[in-house]
């Protein structure tokens, strides 16, 4: 366990300051290659042929894009944590969402250089599309809706955080060791 990918990102996150910045240097939408860069200590970099892969590779398409709004919130999210007091739930929240969405991007690293990457994209893109939507959700009804989301429940993302091997459970206990 002292080297799951959640126990990573979180030392990464919380005791070594990992700073605000995007994961995805090149979209593979506006830009002929779909880089993603490496986060020390929790993943390696990979930059593809976008343009050659989606020949092969019919899911890739959704997969840029869902990275790619996917890395927007992760970097509104961490541009947004250190003005909320660590008390506020609301930032506990936030960053279960971040560290959900760079664990994603690891599971991504590996199923976009796998020899069955069809199959394993479509699993990806998914539980992203999950992740997405429930992110999205939350961030904008962050200033709407402030009573509805301070007891948001995260039982319905359990799935997709165990697919992205940031178990619900062990995330809350690692969040309240940094937090409480």
């Amino acid at each position: 366990m002292t080297n799951s990918l959640l126990n990573i990102i979180v030392q990464r996150l919380f005791h070594q300051n990992l700073k605000c910045g995007r994961l995805i240097s090149s979209d593979g939408i506006t830009t002929r290659n779909f880089s993603i860069d490496s986060l020390d200590g929790i993943f390696k970099g990979v930059t593809i042929d976008a343009e050659l892969s989606r020949r092969n590779v019919l899911s890739l398409g959704n997969t840029m894009s869902t990275a790619k709004n996917l890395d927007d919130y992760q970097f509104k999210i961490c541009l947004e944590i250190p003005s909320i007091p660590d008390s506020d739930p609301i930032k506990l929240q936030l960053q279960k969402f971040r560290i959900a969405i760079i664990a994603s991007f690891a599971i991504l690293i590996s199923k976009i250089v796998s020899p069955n990457a069809e199959d394993e994209l479509q699993k990806w893109n998914s539980f992203a599309a999950i992740l997405l939507r429930k992110t999205s959700e939350f961030v904008i009804n962050l200033n709407n809706n402030k009573s509805t989301i301070v007891n948001y429940d995260n039982s319905h993302l359990s799935e997709t955080f165990d697919f992205f091997k940031v178990p619900l459970g062990k995330m809350e206990k690692a969040l309240a060791n940094v937090y409480y």
